[in-house]
């Protein structure tokens, strides 16, 4: 499993360093379509003597390729001078990290995804996306997880000051978490407990989920040093990883579509296949009286073929219940009324197989955020820790 990441630096320069400048810089050293300078509204720009950018770092993959194209902005960054502006005496600047909301395609590699997408971004100027690059989104209950363990996990200790109750990234409280804990529904009702727009620490808004299809994570410090974004991207990507692959039993379902026509089932000249368009190919199916006016024969022949037509699905492995019968009752008729009211359907798409769900407690992994972790990681993170302390 493999996730995407994009990352977002905010930083300040002397004013007499132009947006121009940082960014033929960054073109020369880290090459094309690798990052681009924008403004950033969350610090004033031109405020005393410097001027205020982000680089924001086209979605890559955790590979050397990309943390030599980090090392290589960080150089250009030290060598223009960039700082970390302090307005009121703290930094208010951040750093950002994506991570996508769904794993890379099997078969597709760290290092494939980066270059194509490093290509798509130079000559597209856009993001790569789509079932070719990506599987399908992580299960609502995937992201719940990563939010509790996020927010029980006392991430403070390895950020700065700045960083722990700030307007950007507002901070999950005890009865956020709880709120999460006691949600059942989806993303729209996970991002409502964690709060409406972006400030905060962690990031759902439809922008986010559904446009850039990333989830956010907003707490990470000032910095444009290659190392502790990696240190940092890692550290989000073990918490994702092991929620994934420790602590959820993410869905298996699949949608299966019926066969579209009759003629795929039955003789073309046959009474089953047309009966099968109008059940299907109808909005809603069609009645016993609609059956049997549209080719004739009895209820009892009408009945006999969706016997034949359930038999004919089993053989193929389709799934039965897609067939379905609505009753004379469910029409809005009485016992009395006879069986011509009757509707039968088949639906054109079918979900079956399991929803996602928490793995039982003696298999499910450490809430920790240091589940997955390197011994290498570990200690950098002890010792981040103690030096924050």
């Amino acid at each position: 499993m493999i996730h995407a990441i994009g990352n977002e630096w905010e930083m300040a320069f002397n004013r007499h360093v132009s947006r121009t400048d940082i960014n033929n810089a960054l073109r020369t050293v880290c090459g094309a379509g690798t990052v681009k300078v924008v403004s950033d509204p969350s610090i004033p720009q031109n405020e005393g003597n410097h001027s205020t950018w982000e680089l924001v770092f086209t979605p890559m993959a955790d590979c050397a390729r990309t943390w030599e194209i980090y090392r290589a902005a960080q150089q250009v960054c030290d060598d223009l001078g960039a700082y970390a502006p302090r307005p009121s005496g703290i930094s208010s600047a951040g750093h950002h990290v994506h991570i996508s909301r769904s794993a890379l395609a099997d078969g597709i590699t760290a290092e494939q995804f980066t270059d194509a997408s490093i290509a798509h971004m130079q000559n597209s100027r856009g993001y790569l996306q789509g079932s070719a690059w990506f599987a399908d989104p992580m299960d609502a209950i995937a992201v719940k997880d990563i939010a509790i363990r996020y927010g029980e996990n006392n991430i403070n200790r390895f950020l700065p000051r700045s960083r722990r109750d700030a307007y950007y990234c507002k901070p999950m409280s005890s009865r956020t978490i709880s709120q999460l804990k006691a949600c059942t529904e989806g993303i729209s009702a996970l991002r409502a407990c964690i709060g409406q727009g972006k400030y905060h620490v962690i990031n759902l808004t439809d922008a986010c989920w559904n446009d850039n299809k990333t989830i956010e994570f907003r707490q990470g410090g000032c910095t444009w040093s290659m190392e502790k974004t990696r240190q940092w991207n890692r550290l989000l990507l073990n918490l994702v990883y092991s929620t994934r692959k420790d602590r959820v039993e993410e869905a298996s379902q699949r949608t299966i579509t019926t066969p579209s026509r009759g003629s795929e089932l039955f003789r073309a000249n046959s009474r089953s296949a047309p009966q099968y368009d109008l059940m299907r190919n109808n909005n809603g199916g069609a009645t016993t009286r609609e059956i049997i006016e549209a080719m004739g024969g009895s209820e009892g022949d009408v009945r006999r073929r969706v016997s034949e037509l359930r038999s004919r699905f089993a053989e193929r492995n389709l799934p039965e219940a897609a067939i379905v019968t609505h009753t004379q009752q469910a029409q809005g008729q009485s016992y009395g009324s006879g069986t011509y009211h009757t509707r039968y359907e088949v639906l054109t798409h079918y979900i079956t197989g399991d929803q996602a769900r928490m793995m039982p407690e003696n298999r499910r992994g450490p809430s920790t955020i240091f589940a997955r972790m390197t011994d290498a990681e570990y200690e950098y993170w002890q010792d981040r820790a103690e030096a924050l302390r």
